[in-house]
């Protein structure tokens, strides 16, 4: 049977992997060694760096999934140069992101037809453009890269995203920024190329922005510069921090933090059966392996969450994904000790969350209830129940 190694809080992951093969996981950022020299399959999260130093002690090693949608963490190269295969759950958590950025402008945002730059126009950027379009924003979207293909290359004309605008008017980043209301950000770390997005949000794209105007980042921590950012004295909602999970407590006191959390914008439940079903699906493949649709029915959570009378939908929805909870724990933790802050910030990443599809909204006002089930379903996307 082919030995597979999976991280141990990639969800449900032992009983998805069984028909594959004989499945051990382990805990914490690196595979123990011995478990590595006897693994073909090895399965990570972002915490774990894939790197030559690792593939030199899994000398038996062919595949790596991880299930996640971003790969910075690991060396693609590093894979092709020892023939090892690759998969990952691309898009697996977009839903949750834009979910989680819909929660934001509900909640600390500018009104409805203020203008609000999204920058990055992949499975997530383009997910926000549709949430934040349905909220009544002016949505102005940049993405360099993706123009610079689409001039080269032409829109494909059956793409999965025509129906979200693959003709979106695809603008420099310092039109999308002019007197911007709030901007989003969904671009991947690249430190280096034609396309950098390290400090790819600075003092100079700052000033560009309206006066008060939110910055939102679930993307990565180092493409925005929070220097800049506290210089500038802009309120903001930050998922994602230079240097996680070593958080430096002053952040605290040097930015207007409207919201922070512990880089769970795409921790959904509904996300993790997602990323553990594509990867599920991939390892599958690789073993020749057919195997019944994973899972076999997610049970509905015990007792959905309802909104209180006269509660007003920002509120409900922060209280009911339980962000305004992670925000009180994170702050409260980079209070403590500096030695246990990295593992607090971890500990605190954990898929409780559920997207807005399986809160009950039976408390709000029917206007409310109408707006968040058009927000419900951002993208329709498979089951996880359906996907083998």
């Amino acid at each position: 049977m082919t030995s597979i190694l999976a991280d141990a809080k990639i969800v449900g992951v032992e009983r998805a992997l069984a028909p594959a093969g004989r499945v051990r996981t382990f805990t914490g950022a690196r595979p123990p060694p011995r478990a590595l020299r006897d693994a073909r399959v090895l399965v990570v999260r972002s915490v774990t760096r894939v790197d030559e130093e690792l593939l030199a002690r899994a000398p038996d090693l062919a595949l790596v999934a991880s299930a996640t949608a971003g790969v910075d963490h690991v060396d693609r190269g590093a894979l092709a140069r020892r023939g090892v295969s690759f998969a990952h759950a691309p898009g697996a958590n977009a839903a949750a992101v834009a979910e989680y950025v819909v929660e934001a402008m509900l909640a600390f945002g500018p009104p409805a037809g203020a203008k609000v730059a999204v920058v990055g126009f992949g499975q997530t950027g383009r997910r926000v453009t549709v949430a934040l379009r349905r909220l009544g924003y002016r949505v102005a979207v940049s993405d360099p890269p993706l123009a610079r293909l689409r001039a080269r290359y032409g829109a494909p004309s059956r793409d999965a995203f025509t129906r979200l605008g693959w003709s979106e008017d695809l603008q420099p980043l310092a039109r999308v920024l002019d007197g911007a209301a709030a901007v989003t950000l969904h671009v991947p770390r690249v430190d280096r190329g034609v396309a950098p997005t390290v400090g790819l949000v600075g003092a100079r794209a700052l000033s560009r922005l309206a006066p008060g105007a939110l910055v939102v980042n679930t993307s990565r921590g180092d493409v925005l510069d929070l220097s800049a950012l506290s210089r500038a004295g802009l309120p903001c909602v930050l998922d994602v921090w230079p240097h996680e999970p070593e958080l430096d407590p002053r952040w605290l006191g040097r930015l207007r933090l409207r919201l922070a959390t512990p880089h769970v914008a795409g921790y959904s439940r509904e996300a993790k059966l997602r990323a553990t079903a594509m990867v599920r699906r991939a390892i599958l493949a690789h073993a020749g392996v057919r195997a019944a649709p994973w899972p076999e029915g997610e049970p509905p959570p015990a007792g959905a969450t309802r909104a209180r009378p006269g509660e007003p939908l920002a509120s409900f929805v922060l209280r009911a994904t339980g962000l305004a909870a992670l925000d009180r724990d994170l702050r409260a933790s980079l209070r403590g000790p500096a030695a246990a802050r990295g593992r607090a910030f971890e500990a605190l990443r954990v898929a409780r969350r559920r997207e807005f599809a399986h809160l009950s909204p039976a408390g709000l006002p029917p206007p409310a209830r109408a707006l968040l089930a058009r927000l419900a379903h951002l993208v329709p996307w498979p089951d996880p129940a359906q996907v083998g």
